[in-house]
């Protein structure tokens, strides 16, 4: 009976797995350098799910039921993945901005950067916030949005790689600056000291010599 089922299941493992998930999860390990147990645990059910439609007395009913089932943590498998890539790329931002916490990026080309890279960000923000909002609600919906975010977020991070020689440059420009206050504070304290002493120098000799008046 399962042989019914033949194009459903190619379109599973092609489209769904192999086209969409396999690429998506191949970033996720990339990056975090492991597979989520989360995702792992999906990916487990839907192939549990699977296996169960080649049973010898599987019939109509419980073949569809379980393909039904596998599509579910498929599904839910591809927007961890999402999810995942958006926490990763928030806290590559975050990173960023406490790198850049003491550079002056409206400074960077001609301040256009910093104006696209805060409408970029926010933008991810708010779309992953509507995502978490209909969650509940809509999974379809909150399933594209989650997708949404991630390109965003992809974007954002794409914008910073392109713009990190101006970015460096930058930090270079802030490093002379504060290196040259350093040493105008020290060479003004130098000075100071000196005419301090010399000050007092000559207040002595001032007073030796009204003394030697009244002798």
């Amino acid at each position: 009976m399962i042989e019914q089922y033949h194009e459903e299941l190619l379109n599973l493992y092609n489209e769904c797995y192999n086209e969409t998930l396999k690429p998506l999860l191949a970033t996720v390990e990339s990056l975090y350098e492991e597979q989520p147990v989360v995702i792992f645990n999906e990916i487990r059910s839907f192939n549990d799910h699977i296996a169960r439609c080649y049973r010898p007395d599987a019939n109509e009913d419980f073949i569809r039921d379980n393909l039904t089932k596998a599509k579910s943590h498929l599904k839910r498998a591809i927007l961890d993945c999402f999810k995942h890539l958006n926490v990763y790329y928030y806290e590559v931002s975050r990173k960023f901005e406490r790198n850049c916490r003491n550079v002056d990026l409206t400074t960077v080309s001609n301040g256009e950067f910093y104006i696209k890279y805060r409408k970029l960000k926010q933008s991810a923000v708010n779309t992953v916030r509507k995502a978490k909002k209909v969650e509940t609600i809509d999974i379809e919906k909150a399933f594209d949005t989650y997708q949404k975010a991630y390109s965003e977020y992809a974007a954002l991070d794409d914008f910073i790689n392109q713009n990190l020689t101006n970015i460096n440059w930058a930090k270079v420009k802030f490093t002379v600056k504060r290196t040259l206050k350093f040493f105008a504070w020290l060479l003004s304290a130098i000075i100071a000291g000196i005419i301090s002493n010399a000050m007092g120098l000559f207040n002595n000799q001032i007073s030796e010599f009204i003394k030697a008046l009244f002798k």
